[in-house]
């Protein structure tokens, strides 16, 4: 019987054999950084007792509707394949999933409202797709949430201001995409951000008083590069959208920020 199996950096090539589906007692595969190619094979789904699927960095292609009868998964790793197509809304049923990671491959379609169901998720990585519509409301239901990573899409549409109700979230990544709308209050309210990056978007309107004094923390505001400061560094920035000042800030506050005007 086996409970385990880890093959990972092994330099493997090919694609997983069928056969593995006949391992029923097995509770974690790790297969990552390999050069494992083709389809994710749907006898995986027939690992009943599969806690932890790890196949990051690897070239696979497609990922089976089987893997939604995984339910007893609490981390799903596929990061940094070549996947195409959509996020199955059937991952929805995954209840005890905590870790979802789908960044860096080529995803399309929008982000299904079914994940907002996954109550124990801590991380969602999402990022480095091609995904579009807006941010499902449905995610300002994930109270567990801690990390979430959508930079690097084309999603459209204003941010949820549910989000910023979740209380346990302090790392979020919304930059690069083609948001629209004002920056929620409910964002700013948020004293525990390490990591908030909103730019690179077409948001408009008054960056909210609450983000600006809520944290004691570095925000980058400029409406255009700074060659001398890398915005990187900031760990919170929502450069680069058309955003104005509150009348209520300080002279010397905006003198610090290019803002659009």
């Amino acid at each position: 019987r086996y409970y385990c199996s880890s093959l990972a950096s092994n330099a493997l090539v090919g694609g997983i054999p069928p056969v593995i589906g006949s391992l029923e007692s097995l509770e974690v595969l790790n297969l990552k950084e390999n050069q494992l190619d083709g389809d994710i094979p749907a006898d995986i789904g027939n690992l009943a007792f599969l806690t932890n699927l790890t196949l990051s960095d690897n070239l696979f292609t497609k990922m089976p509707q089987e893997l939604c009868q995984l339910s007893n998964l609490t981390r799903l790793f596929l990061d940094n394949n070549r996947l195409c197509g959509s996020i199955p809304a059937e991952f929805g049923k995954l209840y005890n999933l905590e870790y979802l990671y789908l960044d860096h491959n080529r995803l399309s379609g929008e982000i299904p409202g079914e994940l907002g169901t996954l109550i124990n998720l801590k991380c969602l990585y999402l990022s480095k797709n091609q995904l579009t519509g807006r941010i499902p409301a449905e995610l300002g239901k994930l109270f567990n949430l801690k990390e979430l990573l959508l930079h690097d899409n084309k999603l459209s549409g204003p941010i949820p201001s549910c989000l910023g109700r979740l209380t346990k979230l302090v790392f979020m990544s919304l930059n690069h995409n083609e948001l629209t709308g004002e920056i929620p209050a409910e964002l700013g309210r948020k004293t525990n951000w390490e990591y908030l990056h909103l730019n690179n978007n077409k948001l408009t309107g008054s960056i909210p008083v609450e983000l600006i004094k809520s944290c004691n923390i570095p925000l980058y505001a400029r409406s255009t590069s700074n060659s001398y400061l890398h915005p990187l560094i900031y760990t919170r920035n929502i450069s680069e959208n058309s955003l104005t000042k509150d009348e209520t800030l300080p002279e010397s506050w905006e003198t610090e920020n290019a803002f659009s005007k």
